[in-house]
């Protein structure tokens, strides 16, 4: 759609969280360098974590790996080190475990619980959980209302969740979530995620997958999951994973017409072996089979995945190698997904989950806090072919500012031919007081400028952000994305095209010893060369009793 879209929702950063902030936090697990690169189930899927973390200590096999924060490598140090050393019980001795370094460590603090059986005054494990979320939005373009609620107690969870928007019909979910005790992993009846091997066969939900650092050319397999999204688009039926030793075998079934789709019932299975330092399996579904492994052998990561398509006869694979080579951490990439491959229920490493008749190579390199990644690609049925390559990092100007520098070359042999991306963002952090300023710059077709400069108030039981965005984008093909706070649970990433400029409000606010958290959004976008304005205003409830 060729015109300015009005500031969208996206992520607002917790106002407590120590040392990092929660997006920050977000990136370091994801590997990602920018909230650009993210997506919205990401995001949801952190976001019900560091509502109802992890626990370390008491949770199994299916459990971790299910959660998506943890390699297999990371998954059997964990498991290793409690039959060994006993629980994990702070923060500092999980730098110990092979795997985890201060950094990681930090970054998982939102996520995970070190609660312990054996530490006095745990919580019981039958201890009942709640949590409401309630939304409404009103724009220029019409409003929008929510609501969510989830449960738990013990084994069991419950939840759904609803959205309705002014021009009709109604979206959400939920799903029935048990855990057992010893073979059973967990049952789920309703919404879930099933994410297996490279993603070739098997991942379920939209996810942008570019190849933007080198720790993102491997993806990081969660199984089976529940989804609790306010647009309900994970796949909905019946699921459940059993943890026999080293297997865990998961078969689900997904039932469109659950979600008003005629299609037929799509049922799935995948057996996956885990060991020390690694982990191999094989997936199945009616169209297409799949085996995949991934080996981590003194700090060389290994993986891969080989995928053919029984209905349409057609081959695809991935496959993969990250190592440290003295002061530089290098990864390389291969694929080749032909022509006819169905994607319908793959996730593909590369620019979307979507990507087939494409063959390409992936060379990434990584110093410190900078990273550079080369990635290049053919289409198999066309004479078209691209190079894209980013540059990124944190550059640390003093004790209180830091500087990031992001730059993103493409270039092509069909239209849009070349694209090149620009951008620095300088943070400075003074305790209460936080400024961030961007600017980017796009060159395409034509020229593209955007500057952003964000003030922020943060204690411990209240955030404030003010944001002024200047633009200017003549042409579709210069366009430029910048990531917005909101609400937790509801984001987007605008497309800023035109000439203008946009405001925008944010705050949170914590009451009844933090069980109580009110976030609040106001936001105007000008936009003179179209002659459009638009206004939103949004208020969030969350309520965890």
């Amino acid at each position: 759609m060729r015109r300015f879209l009005c500031i969208l929702p996206c992520l607002l950063a917790c106002a407590s969280l120590p040392a990092q902030d929660f997006l920050s936090q977000i990136l370091t697990l994801t590997g990602e360098t920018d909230a650009e690169a993210l997506d919205e189930r990401v995001l949801e899927r952190f976001d019900a974590l560091s509502a109802s973390p992890l626990c370390l200590n008491l949770s199994g096999r299916g459990a971790l790996v299910s959660s998506g924060l943890f390699t297999p490598f990371q998954v059997a140090s964990i498991l290793d080190y409690r039959a060994t050393q006993g629980d994990i019980l702070s923060f500092t001795e999980l730098t110990l475990v092979d795997g985890f370094d201060a950094s990681l460590a930090e970054a998982l603090r939102p996520f995970v619980s070190l609660r312990s059986a054996s530490a006095v005054g745990h919580p019981p494990d039958s201890a009942v959980r709640q949590r409401l979320v309630v939304r409404g939005a009103v724009a220029s373009t019409g409003w929008n209302a929510g609501v969510k609620y989830r449960i738990g107690a013990g084994r069991f969870e419950g939840a759904g969740a609803l959205n309705r928007p002014s021009a009709g019909g109604l979206a959400g979910g939920g799903y029935l979530r048990w855990e057992g005790r010893i073979w059973l992993g967990k049952a789920i009846a309703g919404d879930f995620h099933v994410r297996f091997g490279q993603g070739l066969v098997l991942w379920s939900s939209f996810s942008f997958s570019g190849v933007s650092t080198p720790e993102s050319f491997a993806r990081r397999p969660s199984g089976l999951a529940p989804a609790w999204s306010w647009n309900g688009t994970a796949l909905r039926g019946a699921a459940a994973d059993f943890c026999l030793g080293p297997l865990i075998l998961t078969v689900c079934a997904d039932v469109p017409r659950l979600r008003g789709s005629p299609s037929a019932v799509m049922p799935a299975a995948n057996l996956s072996w885990y060991s020390r330092y690694g982990q191999c399996g094989v997936s199945a579904c009616p169209e297409a089979v799949s085996a995949d492994g991934r080996y981590c052998i003194r700090g060389v990561d290994i993986f891969a995945e080989a995928a053919f398509d029984f209905r349409n006869k057609s081959p695809a694979a991935v496959a993969g190698v990250m190592f440290p080579a003295g002061a530089f951490s290098l990864s390389a990439l291969g694929r080749y997904y032909s022509a006819a491959y169905d994607v319908s229920h793959a996730g593909a490493v590369r620019s979307s989950t979507k990507v087939k008749d494409e063959a390409g190579v992936s060379l990434g390199a990584r110093w410190k806090d900078w990273s550079l990644t080369a990635d290049a690609f053919t289409k198999l049925s066309a004479p078209k072919r691209g190079l894209k390559a980013v540059l990124a990092g944190n550059q640390p100007l003093g004790e209180h500012i830091t500087l990031k520098i992001r730059i993103a070359e493409r270039l092509r042999n069909y239209a849009p031919l070349n694209r090149t991306d620009v951008r620095a963002d300088l943070a400075l952090d003074y305790g209460r007081w936080l400024t961030n300023v961007r600017a980017n710059a796009v060159f395409s077709k034509g020229a593209g400028f955007l500057a952003y400069a964000e003030q922020g108030f943060k204690v411990e039981k209240l955030a404030l952000w003010l944001r002024l965005t200047l633009f200017r984008a003549d042409n579709w093909d210069d366009r430029l994305y910048s990531y917005e706070r909101d609400a937790p649970g509801s984001f987007n990433v605008p497309a800023y095209y035109g000439r203008g400029f946009a405001l925008a409000l944010t705050g949170s606010c914590k009451l009844l010893k933090n069980r109580l958290k009110i976030y609040a959004r106001t936001a105007l976008a000008v936009n003179t060369a179209k002659a459009v304005t638009k206004a939103e205003a949004k208020l969030q409830a969350v309520w965890d009793f």
